[in-house]
């Protein structure tokens, strides 16, 4: 085969059969590229796997806790708030006495005034504050308050006391701002005590402690007779 036969031949040769039959040439740069390249996808696979449990925790988290001094565990569980009617015949009494605190809450800090069955002239509870707190105490089967926070809760304990909580946040207002409400039922003797703390949704780690730490104290006190007020 004569020397211009060859380069004739050589000329018809497809172009992609001589890329493929080149040597494949394997650089330290490469293999340094590759091995980043793969950190980097593992980062963003641990990015988005955390992202998402995170977003399914905000999803089907409907509970807030207070961890107490004594360990116990108050669980506050999310809530709806519904109107209902006070129960009829009550009437306000007064305000209560410095003694007559003392008596009931020590040394809380508490103002109140009482209320009687207006037939009877019976207390039948008493509504205040301890600071910035709502209380109601009532005798049992009474109803004092025309606020009704209902929801899917399940009793904590606080030193042998059963303790119903929750919290309910309303929708922003025209300033975009939303209430946080954080409440607490529990017996003591024939007595049931309701607290409630209210404020900007900003607050709730505070408004829960605050809350928590009357709850603990209260029950400390022990239980409470409302047979000692007087009527006027």
């Amino acid at each position: 085969m004569n020397e211009k036969r060859i380069l004739n031949i050589l000329s018809q040769v497809d172009e992609k059969y001589i890329k493929e039959a080149e040597p494949v040439i394997k650089t330290k740069n490469n293999k340094i590229q590759n091995k980043w390249t793969y950190i980097a996808a593992c980062f963003i696979t641990v990015a988005i796997l955390i992202t998402g449990v995170f977003q399914i925790g905000k999803l089907h988290t409907n509970k807030d806790i207070v961890i107490l001094d004594s360990g116990e565990i108050i669980t506050f569980y999310k809530s709806y708030i519904n109107v209902s009617s006070l129960d009829a015949n009550i009437s306000i009494g007064k305000n209560l006495t410095a003694k007559e605190i003392k008596m009931l809450f020590e040394d809380l800090p508490v103002t109140a005034f009482s209320y009687f069955d207006s037939e009877h002239n019976n207390i039948v509870g008493l509504e205040g504050k301890i600071n910035n707190i709502k209380i109601i105490i009532s005798k049992s089967g009474t109803q004092l308050s025309d606020t009704e926070i209902t929801g899917k809760e399940k009793a904590s304990t606080v030193n042998g006391i059963s303790v119903n909580a929750g919290y309910f946040i309303s929708k922003a207002n025209s300033n975009g701002i939303k209430t946080a409400i954080y409440y607490s039922s529990f017996m003591l003797k024939d007595n049931v005590i309701y607290l409630e703390n209210a404020g900007v949704e900003e607050d709730i780690e505070t408004l829960k402690n605050e809350l928590a730490a009357v709850i603990q104290q209260l029950i400390q006190i022990g239980e409470f007779d409302l047979n000692i007020l007087e009527h006027v």
